[in-house]
């Protein structure tokens, strides 16, 4: 079984950082290699938070850093502004042909997205 590498990137608040340990639990489970954002992955999360334009802009330019890091890499955007703005993300990023958008109600399924995915 192929191990993938892959970082979780967390914005907001208590609740985005406990759901991203347990994405991050669950990644390890996956046979995954939990990374840093710097590093070139095969996957990314991206836990957004939408609080204000600030925060928007913040997730946004994370995005591109990370598909600048590893073009070829699956980079799954979830959380709040995955859940208000999910065409925001869709159409600003289609160019990219790697991301997910997953609202909360599916921010733990990611990981098995990610997984089908890559396999």
């Amino acid at each position: 079984m192929t191990r993938y590498k892959a970082a979780v990137c967390t914005l907001g608040g208590t609740v985005n950082f406990y759901e991203s340990e347990i994405m991050i639990g669950l990644l390890r489970k996956n046979n995954f290699e939990i990374c840093n954002t710097n590093d070139a992955c095969d996957a990314y999360i991206v836990n957004s938070c939408s609080v204000t334009s600030d925060t928007d802009r913040k997730v946004f330019k994370l995005i591109r850093r990370l598909h600048r890091t590893n073009p070829c890499a699956v980079i799954c955007v979830t959380g709040c502004m995955a859940q208000l703005r999910p065409n925001d993300i869709s159409k600003m990023f289609e160019d990219f042909g790697n991301i997910i958008v997953y609202g909360n109600e599916n921010k733990i399924d990611v990981v098995n997205k990610l997984a089908e995915r890559l396999n």
